[in-house]
């Protein structure tokens, strides 16, 4: 996606000759969001048939933020803003999708726009000029790579996988009530990943209910089995059996980290997706928690 002459990813070589970096007095101003992040003012660009002042984000040489903004006073009745706005708003409709989310806050009318290597939101608000028949008029747009997080995520997963091995490790080495403790601890953070996979796979590949539906009964037959077998293997006291069984529970709630995706799922699917979704997976795991107690001894 390109704003103006900038793209979120381009080698900022390529542009550095026009733009002037931040000085000390403005760092202190806007907090940093990113290590190594420099900062720096552009030479205004056109975008949209507009005139915008632009600002970007720089690390490892490369442009991973772009903020554009453009202000202006209009007369009252001037269809100027509400154009400029359409603009834009069509613009990322029909290059990126269709928006993931849009909330007002205080003046401020945001929406948002989630993709693959970051996201975008167009934000836009009013103020009272000076002059009573005058109003001006902020529409700021911020571009967001996510491929400065892309090390980050990636040490994340690594930092995840090598404590549940490390876990399963432990609990082979130390007593019964221990090594369950850990099994469930590593259970549940496994299960939440799969739960975000799922959230995001229904997003990216428009599934039918029935399939959705029929994967939400084996995750939560996989659930049971999981809890069953912990339970045999360690045969656990009341406390700790009511613990793998909660644990499970929670994991079964699929719909439960992020807004925008939860929005999304209903604009795709309907307004009563995610509660069916949960509902069914809870219900699948309560009646083969049933099954496997009684067929599992």
């Amino acid at each position: 996606m390109e704003l103006g002459k900038f793209y979120i990813g381009q080698d900022f070589s390529e542009v550095a000759s026009e733009c002037r970096e931040f000085s000390p007095s403005e760092y202190n101003t806007l907090e940093s969001t990113m290590p190594k992040e420099t900062i720096y003012h552009a030479q205004d660009l056109n975008f949209c048939g507009a005139s915008w002042n632009s600002v970007i984000g720089v690390v490892d040489n490369k442009i991973y933020k772009i903020s554009l903004q453009n202000a202006v006073q209009v007369e009252l009745g001037s269809l100027f803003e509400e154009t400029l706005w359409n603009k834009v708003y069509e613009k990322f409709n029909e290059e990126i999708g269709l928006y993931t989310n849009q909330e007002k806050k205080g003046s401020m009318f945001l929406t948002y726009w989630d993709t693959k290597w970051g996201n975008i939101i167009l934000s836009s608000a009013s103020y009272e000029g000076e002059n009573m028949l005058e109003m001006t008029n902020v529409f700021d747009i911020v571009a967001t790579g996510n491929f400065a997080f892309q090390k980050k995520n990636a040490l994340n997963r690594i930092v995840g996988i090598a404590l549940i091995l490390a876990g399963i490790v432990i609990s082979q080495l130390v007593g019964d009530t221990l090594a369950l403790i850990i099994l469930i601890m590593a259970g549940a953070f496994i299960g939440r990943k799969i739960d975000r996979a799922f959230e995001k796979l229904i997003l990216k590949v428009i599934l039918k209910k029935a399939l959705i539906f029929t994967i939400c009964i084996f995750w939560g037959s996989a659930l049971a089995l999981w809890v069953r077998v912990l339970t045999l293997h360690y045969t656990p006291n009341l406390f700790l059996t009511s613990l793998c069984y909660m644990s499970a529970i929670y994991v079964s709630n699929i719909f439960y980290q992020d807004k925008r995706i939860g929005q999304m799922v209903e604009v795709f699917y309907g307004t009563r997706i995610k509660s069916a979704v949960n509902l069914i997976t809870l219900i699948s795991y309560i009646l083969m928690s049933v099954a496997f107690n009684i067929g599992l001894r």
